[in-house]
């Protein structure tokens, strides 16, 4: 039996991965909106039996697209908030500066795109690397009186990290509603770990999609790569930066290296709203 059963194995392992490579390849071609990405999936389903099958199903099925419709009607409750704010089309011309016409199209393609309308009464000012940006979002959080909601990817146990903790802490003792999510990947970049640090602060924080066990991780392709701080509902910044010391040029400039061109080196910017 036991001769019978291993000269038998080969041919169970090739009908398993026929059957994972014909049923993952049936999933993609049907679910799989970009063509681009359909090809690469399969590629990988074909030229890895088993194991491509298996990667798929952990790194290139969307579960959450029911979720998703569910948030998205949270959408009429926005725009019920700012239908008096809103900017229609014809009028988008009206409220700009001389000189800013051509955004006019790029605003009827963010509504068209997002659903949200544009607004009126809004200010954006631009900041520079940790240097300007971390010094206006600390001066709104030690400035609010209500609430603190701050979404980032990375939250850096370091000297940048600390004064935002710091200034979180501050908060909670006013009496300010906080709330901190950090990824749940991107909070295992520091050690010590910044969650358990704003935990002993008293600040209420969250890990987004957060487990050690693949399996208990459906989602481990989901990533929040978010950088938002929003203060008392009304002062915002967004941008590509995470709070880390490595972005105030002040205490860690970056190494000098040879200029062959007259440009400057691109910097991330934040943008306050």
């Amino acid at each position: 039996m036991i001769e019978l059963l291993s000269d038998l194995r080969p041919f169970v392992v090739a009908a398993l991965a026929i059957f994972l490579a014909v049923v993952t390849s049936a999933h993609v071609v049907l679910f799989k909106r970009d063509d681009r990405a359909a090809v690469g999936w399969v590629g990988v389903v074909l030229l890895f039996p088993i194991l491509g099958p298996v990667l798929y199903a952990l790194f290139g099925i969307n579960r959450i697209t029911r979720r998703a419709s569910e948030l998205r009607q949270e959408r009429r409750r926005l725009e019920a908030t700012t239908a008096e704010l809103r900017i229609e089309h014809q009028r988008i011309e009206q409220v700009l500066p001389p000189g800013h016409e051509h955004l006019v199209a790029l605003g009827r393609l963010v509504d068209r795109v997002t659903h949200i309308p544009v607004t009126g009464g809004n200010r954006v000012t631009p900041l520079a690397n940790g240097d300007e940006a971390y010094t206006a979002m600390l001066e709104a959080i030690d400035a609010a009186s209500e609430t603190v909601a701050l979404s980032t990817y990375i939250f850096d146990h370091d000297s940048a990290g600390v004064r935002f903790a710091d200034a979180l802490e501050r908060a909670c003792k006013r009496g300010v509603q906080v709330r901190v999510l950090i990824d749940g990947v991107g909070a295992l970049y520091s050690r010590p770990s910044m969650v358990r640090e704003l935990e002993r602060r008293g600040v209420r924080v969250a890990r987004f999609l957060h487990s050690l066990f693949p399996w208990r991780m459906p989602f481990m392709n989901l990533r929040t790569h978010r950088k938002i701080l929003v203060t008392d509902g009304r002062i915002g910044f967004t941008g590509g930066m995470n709070i880390r010391e490595g972005h105030v040029l002040s205490s860690s400039p970056p190494p000098a290296r040879p200029c062959r061109t007259s440009s400057s080196a691109l910097r991330d910017r934040w943008s306050r709203t």
